[in-house]
């Protein structure tokens, strides 16, 4: 049993850093998601 809940203590501690980091980075993102969003609708009238 105390490995079980170590395990989930593992789990939690990597899943609240993994959350900073995606937080983090979604500060970041913004610009390069709408320069992609362009990119794709070009491409898309490109196909079309």
């Amino acid at each position: 049993m105390i490995i079980i809940y170590v395990y989930i203590w593992i789990m939690q501690t990597i899943n609240k850093t993994l959350c900073i980091n995606i937080r983090f980075f979604m500060k970041k993102l913004p610009e390069n998601i709408f320069n992609f969003n362009i990119a794709n609708k070009k491409i898309h009238v490109i196909n079309i």
